[in-house]
């Protein structure tokens, strides 16, 4: 089977059902400053296929929670949580970022650091949520299960880590090639309810069987 092309839209349902003319105005600048950001990390030259992964995730986790029917305002943090989940990426050496082979466990702890720096980028602008979901994106499900009492934030966290992990698997990258279609399938079976969240991962799966993403 060929690579899924998600080409999916924005989430469809208008914030204006349920927003104020003030929250409406603040979400429109949070927009505009998650696409700033998003410039400044493409501007780097090393950087720029991580801003192209963030599109397509951000894209990705959204359809997700369309499926298990987020609240709006849920559905919009997740997407701009989404976009800037590597935003921490500007703060990593190029020389990371571009080896052309796979990194040591110690140059990987290093790659990871930019989950918390770019959770420190985000707060003041996006809000303590979003930074949380980026800082926590390489956690798996079962030990945020320990530690999150929120079960809204639970699942956002969830989704933006199995779209994430997806994408990584199916895309080129420097230091491998895709990943081929029964191991992906394999991991997010076998990581439900483990590595990552069940209702995302039954959410995804029921998702690229869509003929949108063949």
């Amino acid at each position: 089977m060929a690579k899924p092309h998600y080409t999916t839209r924005w989430p469809h349902r208008s914030r204006k059902d349920t927003a104020t003319p003030a929250t409406e105005t603040a979400m429109d600048v949070e927009a505009e400053l998650t696409a700033a950001l998003s410039l400044a990390l493409e501007r780097r030259e090393s950087s720029s296929y991580i801003v192209e992964h963030s599109s397509r995730v951000a894209r990705l986790a959204c359809s997700i929670a369309e499926l298990v029917e987020l609240r709006n305002t849920e559905l919009e943090g997740l997407r701009m949580a989404s976009q800037l989940h590597e935003i921490g990426m500007i703060s990593v050496p190029a020389d990371l970022l571009l080896r052309p082979s796979r990194l040591t466990p110690t140059e990987l702890q290093r790659v990871r650091l930019q989950a918390a720096i770019g959770a420190e980028i985000v707060k003041p602008t996006h809000g303590a949520t979003a930074a949380r979901l980026i800082e926590r994106q390489y956690t798996d499900y079962a030990e945020l299960r320990k530690s999150t009492a929120d079960s809204r934030e639970l699942l956002l966290a969830g989704i933006l880590r199995v779209a994430d992990v997806f994408d990584a698997m199916i895309d080129p990258r420097p230091y491998q090639a895709p990943v081929p279609e029964e191991r992906w399938r394999q991991v997010l079976r076998i990581g439900s309810g483990s590595r990552f969240h069940p209702a995302a991962v039954y959410a995804i799966l029921h998702l690229i069987r869509s003929p949108q993403y063949h």
